[in-house]
C-alpha cells in the first residue's frame, strides 16, 4: 500500500491526548444522556460554510438513512445563503440518494434554539465541542467529525441513525437456526485474507465442509468458486459500513456473493437495520450477532446470538461460528504481521482491492487510521487468538493451520494440508 494517512508515522502523544479527551466526553454524555426519547429531529452543527461541507454531510446521511427505512425525521442544517441545495458526493464517496431526507435549512442569522429544533445534535466539527450550547446539550450530542478520534465518527453515525430508522424485520435467529441445523459438518474451513491465501488453490476443500470467508475475499470470482462459501462475515465500521467508494464496492461484491452462493452473512447486530434497509430482498440471509464483554469465548446459538467482543474478524465471528458448529477447525490465510510493517498486515493479492479504492477509505475516515496503533492492535489480536484456540482445545475442538503464519499459536499448529483426511 502506498504511503497515506493509513501508513504514516504515529504521533503517540497526540493519540493518547485524543483518547483521554474522548473518554472524558463519553462519561459526560453517559451521565446526561436522555434515555428513551423518540428522535423526530436532528440538528447538524455548526453552520455549513461551503458546498463541500454540505455535500459531505448530506451524502453520509443518504447512506446511513436508506429510503425504505427512514422515519419522518427533520434534519436541520444551518447554511450560508449561497450554499446550493443540490447534493453531489465528495470524490472519495459513492453517491447516495438524499431526495427522501427531510432537510430544513436555516440562515446563519436565525437564532437556532437547540432544545426547540433537535432531539439529537450531530456535531460535525469537534472544534466547537467546548462551546456552551454543546456542553449544555452534551447528553444528546453525537460527534460525527471524521477528524475527531479513532472510530467515534463511524460508530456515532451508526448509533444515531439507528434511532431514526424504522425497525426492519429481523430473521437473524431463524437464519442462524437454518445454518446450525444443516447436516453435520465434518470440518470447518476459516479463510482469512493474508498472502498465504494464494496457496488455497492447492488445498482440496471437502464439499460437505463448512466454508467461512471474510471481508475482501468477495472480490475474486475464481477464489470464491474454489471456496464455495457457506458463511460470509464482515464487521468493520469504515471498510464495510461506511460511505466511501471502497465500502460501496465491497458491498456490491458482497451482495453478488450472497445471491450467487445463497450463503449467510453474519454482521454486527447494530448494522442489521442499515444493511437490511438498503437490501431488503436479502434479509433472509442476514444474521446479526451482538458482541458483549466476556472473559472467555462464547459459542453463538440460535437462542443466543452473542459472541465475545474482540477487535478482529477472525476472533469476533469466524472462529466462534466454526467452534459452535464443528469440532475440527482448519485455518487458511492467517499470516499475521512481520516486524517493521507500517500497516495492519500484508494481504493476499487475490483478495485485496487496489490502492486507489483503499485511499477513499482513508480520506473518508481519516481519524480511524491516524489514531490506530497497529502494533497494539496486533499484540492484542495474537493474545486473544491464542486464548480462544486454547479454550476450544479444552472443549475437544481440534485446530489446524494449513498455511504459513507469523502468529505463534498458528505456526505451532501448522500441518500439511495434503495429509488431512477429507
Amino acid at each position: 500500500m502506498d504511503d497515506t494517512i493509513a501508513t504514516a508515522s504515529k504521533d503517540y502523544f497526540s493519540i493518547k491526548y485524543r483518547k483521554f479527551k474522548n473518554e472524558f466526553i463519553s462519561r459526560l454524555q453517559y451521565v446526561f444522556e436522555e434515555d428513551n426519547q423518540p428522535v423526530e429531529s436532528v440538528l447538524c452543527w455548526p453552520q455549513i460554510e461551503n458546498q463541500e461541507q454540505l455535500y459531505d454531510l448530506a451524502n453520509r446521511l443518504g447512506w446511513y438513512l436508506p429510503r425504505d427505512s427512514f422515519k419522518n425525521c427533520e434534519i436541520h442544517i444551518v447554511a450560508s445563503p449561497e450554499t446550493p441545495k443540490q447534493i453531489s458526493p465528495p470524490q472519495p464517496q459513492a453517491q447516495f440518494d438524499t431526495d427522501h431526507l427531510s432537510f430544513v435549512f436555516h440562515p446563519p442569522s436565525e437564532d437556532i434554539q437547540f432544545d426547540g429544533v433537535s432531539d439529537r445534535i450531530l456535531l460535525w466539527d469537534s472544534s466547537r465541542l467546548w462551546r456552551p450550547p454543546i456542553l449544555r446539550n452534551i447528553g444528546k450530542t453525537k460527534i460525527v467529525d471524521q477528524e475527531y478520534f479513532s472510530t467515534v465518527e463511524s460508530t456515532s453515525w451508526a448509533n444515531v441513525t439507528n434511532e431514526i430508522r424504522n425497525p426492519v424485520d429481523d430473521a437473524s435467529e431463524q437464519n442462524y437456526r437454518g445454518l446450525s441445523s444443516s447436516e453435520e459438518y465434518p470440518a470447518s474451513y476459516v479463510f482469512a485474507t493474508g498472502p498465504s491465501l494464494d496457496k488455497v488453490f492447492d488445498i482440496e476443500i471437502p464439499e460437505d465442509a463448512l466454508s467461512i470467508i471474510c471481508n475482501s475475499i468477495v472480490r475474486n470470482d475464481e477464489l470464491l468458486q474454489h471456496l464455495q462459501p457457506d458463511v460470509l462475515v464482515f464487521a468493520d465500521p469504515v471498510f464495510h459500513f461506511g460511505p466511501s467508494r471502497y465500502a460501496h464496492k465491497f458491498r456490491q461484491d458482497a451482495i453478488k456473493v450472497l445471491r450467487q452462493y445463497d450463503c449467510k452473512a453474519v454482521i454486527p447486530s447494530h448494522y442489521h437495520s442499515l444493511l437490511a434497509g438498503h437490501f431488503p430482498e436479502l434479509s433472509n440471509q442476514f444474521i446479526g450477532f451482538n458482541s458483549v464483554p466476556a472473559e472467555e469465548p462464547i459459542y453463538p446459538t440460535p437462542d443466543q446470538l452473542e459472541v465475545m467482543s474482540t477487535a478482529n474478524i477472525m476472533t469476533l465471528f469466524m472462529l466462534p461460528i466454526a467452534m459452535s458448529l464443528t469440532d475440527d477447525v482448519r485455518i487458511v490465510g492467517a499470516d499475521g504481521r512481520e516486524k517493521n510493517e507500517s500497516y495492519f498486515w500484508e494481504h493476499s493479492g487475490t483478495a485485496q482491492y487496489d490502492d486507489e479504492l483503499m485511499e477513499t477509505v482513508a480520506k473518508t475516515h481519516p481519524s480511524f487510521f491516524r489514531d490506530r496503533i497497529y502494533e497494539d492492535y496486533y499484540d492484542q489480536h495474537v493474545e486473544t487468538l491464542t486464548e480462544m484456540i486454547e479454550y476450544g482445545e479444552r472443549d475437544g475442538i481440534q485446530f489446524r493451520n494449513l498455511t504459513h503464519s507469523y502468529i505463534p499459536c498458528l505456526s505451532e499448529r501448522r500441518v500439511d494440508p495434503t495429509a488431512l483426511k477429507t
